[in-house]
């Protein structure tokens, strides 16, 4: 594939492609667009160049091979995707008694607190647990990426199917993938609070129940959001890695 690649915006697999991308950006609608490769609205060099900072200081990610590493292992749901992997599988193998037994045998309120999370996630999404945070996440840097001259046309083509063919085998619906996503950044963001005795009832109660349902009804309510509208079995292409990323990967490999 050249990096001459031709997006049609209208073809259903890349409308799906984009609407991958579709809960990272609900909540930054003001600065982005669900259906600019880019997505940002705010456009020109000196906005670029502004935008570029932001991400360096949000993600670290300043050089090309940083861009690649982190979008790859968001990609492999390695970030904040393999949270608690194992606990999920272990919760797959339990019986509803076995687990609270398991939960009564943790010490500490919070970690028992963090087992009840674990278990309401399993029941609304399975063993994926959080791993939709970490690829919509994939998805938003390999836009930004585009947008920023870090990544060519073909390399965002490439990189969007790699991601959205892990993301239908890994999930059965939009609405399974949006819970997973909204489930892992609700972790997210109680993992980062100082005071975990603080904030494990907001974990319990936002998390469970206010974070999810809000979330629901403010993306359904957004007219301009592509990930209702789009088919979850749409089709998606087989494409052959670009050289340009083939090499650039082979070259981190070896440093």
């Amino acid at each position: 594939m050249s990096d001459s690649f031709s997006f049609d915006l209208n073809a259903p697999y890349v409308r799906w492609w984009l609407a991958m991308t579709s809960p990272q950006i609900s909540y930054g609608r003001h600065s982005y667009d669900y259906e600019r490769l880019g997505m940002t609205r705010d456009q020109g060099i000196e906005a670029s160049e502004l935008w570029r900072q932001e991400l360096v200081e949000i993600w670290g990610i300043e050089h090309r091979f940083e861009w690649l590493e982190m979008i790859f292992r968001l990609a492999e749901a390695r970030v904040h995707g393999q949270t608690w992997r194992s606990e999920f599988g272990r919760r797959a193998c339990l019986t509803s008694s076995e687990w609270q037994q398991r939960v009564s045998e943790v010490a500490g309120v919070v970690a028992q607190a963090e087992m009840r999370f674990l278990d309401t996630t399993y029941r609304q999404v399975g063993v994926v647990g959080f791993q939709a945070w970490d690829y919509c996440r994939a998805t938003f840097l390999v836009r930004a990426g585009y947008e920023l001259e870090v990544l060519s046309q073909s390399e965002l083509a490439y990189l969007l199917n790699f991601i959205g063919q892990r993301v239908q085998a890994h999930f059965h619906s939009w609405e399974h993938y949006i819970k997973s996503f909204i489930l892992g950044r609700t972790y997210w963001q109680y993992s980062v609070q100082d005071d975990p005795e603080k904030s494990i009832s907001g974990l319990l109660n936002d998390g469970l129940y206010q974070a999810v349902s809000e979330f629901f009804y403010n993306l359904k309510q957004d007219k301009e959001a592509l990930i209702f509208a789009i088919d979850w079995q749409t089709p998606l292409p087989s494409l052959m890695m670009p050289d340009s990323l083939d090499r650039d990967l082979e070259t981190m490999l070896e440093m």
